[in-house]
């Protein structure tokens, strides 16, 4: 099991759904970086420690999968553990996740620790 207070970098494009996510994180012991972007997630993660990245499956960039493809031309990031939050059920979004570490919207704040922690332990 991890030890200390872990970090995860949330990318989500609406605020109003990452904030209480954090919140709900940060009083769990968690230290929470939130990034609207795949940009701006690479530029934190490159300057802070990150544990683990939760990102939304569709951002504004297009599909949550480009963060993936940044993570692995950055030296220093590519074995981050990246959990994708979608909310689709669809066939063609389980083939585009499949293999990777998925949280079901909706969740619970407990389902999202599990799936956290477990990325951080590998």
């Amino acid at each position: 099991m991890f030890r200390g207070m872990p970090t995860v970098l949330i990318v989500e494009g609406y605020r109003d759904l990452m904030d209480p996510l954090a919140e709900q994180l940060r009083r769990q012991n968690w230290q929470v970086v939130g990034a609207g972007s795949v940009t701006e997630a690479v530029r934190l993660a490159e300057n802070d420690r990150v544990d683990v990245v939760l990102a939304d499956e569709r951002l504004s960039e297009g599909s949550g999968l480009a963060l993936e493809d940044a993570f692995k031309l950055n030296d220093r990031l590519r074995s981050t553990p990246i959990v994708y939050m979608t909310a689709l059920a669809s066939p063609s979004v389980g083939r585009t996740l499949a293999g990777r570490r998925i949280l079901a919207k909706p969740f619970t704040l407990d389902r999202a620790l599990e799936v956290l922690e477990s990325a951080v332990d590998q």
